[in-house]
């Protein structure tokens, strides 16, 4: 079953705002995924955290006044746009409407119908979540399939899925995990919508079977650094070891298969399928468009240690290519006076736990960046963390990257202002647009 995720017509102008050209050639896309700017992509590529830090840091700013929204208004903090041919989608702004510093928007295109299996016949789509910081110039997807046996309208579909959307972050704000958020809310947002009128009890009752895990696989795959660091800045949850795995390779897809624990807690473990990436952006009218900024498979991790007293945390995951090579990483915090240590080794040779427990696979003493490549195809595959010791918030991040090539106190913000119906938002590009209305309005308000 193939489905071309696509971005609002509105959203689309980020990438051309992003010098992003034309491209004929079309490639569906589940899961997620970021943009990230050449220089983020070089700084990534030298373990640069001075320039990494400072561009997560900006797209955390430009996006926490929307989680705040979310949290004080919950679904009244979105705003109804439509595109060009009437489909409705949810956006909410960061900032003035006149010059909006970040963007979040839920969208899920009409569905259509698929008749390719001898089962029963089924309406499919794919929906999607994002984010873009302008100050960070950092674009963020995250698209995950919707395929019921019964058929919705798009004002419908684009309601249920934004309330599901919507009151999932906002319990996952509250330090729920994506699965049990998505359950948490399930019940009352199906039966909101049915006493609203927007659905009747024959579609509840169809689709609450998968609405859960399709919103739970767009809130995993939206879990990204932008949000993760306004939880841990503004949030009162702990993590104290997050990997985020990053796949390059434009030829192959990467598999996250499992995680061996050393007194770690963490959610249900989810495999991780890494699609190879080519650039592109997928665009309502068919075509893509492929650019400058550089487009990354992304899966990200968080972790705790279970017993706090006198001990750290560990874990170590081994990764599978479609091409048949593997290979394994590891990182360790250690509890009092001792660096913490990474791991990254490209031709693995023995089972995870030894391979954790083995003292000769660790990277050198005080290393805070390795690179290496993977056995028999020479892929490059590096690793890097900002520090080994020391953090002020006892957080400590680990990136992995394959295939990639060379290129203080805080004060929580404030929420973004509900925006009135009729409110022109001036959208990524230049483009103006008013809440809630087919009208295109032109620059100036004309």
């Amino acid at each position: 079953m193939e489905h071309e995720p696509k971005l609002p017509d509105a959203i689309k102008s980020v990438a051309q705002k992003a010098g992003i050209i034309l491209n004929d050639s079309s490639q569906p896309f589940v899961g997620s995924a970021q943009f990230v700017t050449a220089a983020l992509q070089t700084a990534y590529a030298n373990a640069d955290y001075k320039t990494i830090n400072t561009a997560r840091a900006q797209a955390s700013a430009d996006m926490a006044p929307i989680f705040m929204g979310i949290q004080k208004f919950d679904t009244q903090y979105f705003n109804t746009m439509f595109n060009d041919d009437g489909t409705p989608y949810q956006l909410a702004i960061s900032g003035p409407p006149n010059n909006p510093t970040g963007y979040m928007w839920i969208y899920a295109p009409p569905l259509t119908q698929n008749n390719s299996t001898t089962a029963a016949v089924t309406y499919d789509t794919v929906v999607q979540v994002g984010t873009f910081s302008s100050t960070g110039n950092i674009l963020g997807i995250s698209n995950s399939i919707w395929s019921s046996t019964v058929t919705l309208l798009p004002a419908s579909l684009s309601l249920v899925i934004s309330g599901m959307v919507i009151k999932t972050v906002r319990k996952v704000l509250s330090g729920d995990s994506a699965d049990d958020a998505a359950n948490a809310v399930a019940g009352q947002v199906l039966e909101d919508a049915v006493e609203e009128g927007t659905i009747d009890e024959a579609v509840s009752e169809a689709i609450v079977g998968m609405i859960i895990p399709c919103t739970a696989g767009l809130i995993v795959g939206f879990i990204v650094f932008v949000l993760t660091m306004f939880i841990l800045k503004y949030i009162d949850k702990y993590f104290q070891l997050q990997i985020t795995i990053y796949n390059w390779d434009p030829n192959n897809t990467w598999t996250v298969e499992s995680d061996y624990r050393d007194n770690a807690v963490s959610d249900v473990f989810k495999k991780a399928v890494l699609l190879p990436r080519t650039g592109q952006i997928h665009m309502p009218d068919g075509t893509t468009r492929e650019g400058v900024n550089k487009e990354v498979s992304v899966a990200i991790y968080n972790y705790q240690n279970d017993n706090k007293w006198f001990e750290g945390v560990g874990v170590a995951m081994p990764m599978s290519c479609s091409d048949g090579s593997s290979l394994q990483l590891k990182y360790v915090v250690h509890f009092g006076a001792v660096d913490n240590q990474i791991g990254l080794k490209g031709d693995p040779n023995q089972p995870l736990e030894d391979f954790y427990n083995n003292s000769g696979t660790w990277c050198p003493d005080d290393s805070t960046s390795w690179k290496t490549t993977v056995a028999g195809s020479g892929l490059p595959i590096n690793c890097g963390t900002p520090a080994l010791s020391g953090a002020n918030d006892d957080m400590y991040s680990f990136d992995v990257h394959v295939g990639l090539q060379v290129l203080s106190s805080v004060q929580a913000p404030l929420p973004g202002a509900l925006l009135a119906p009729g409110t022109t938002i001036l959208l990524p590009g230049g483009r103006e647009a008013k809440i809630g209305t087919l009208q295109k309005v032109q620059k100036g308000g004309k």
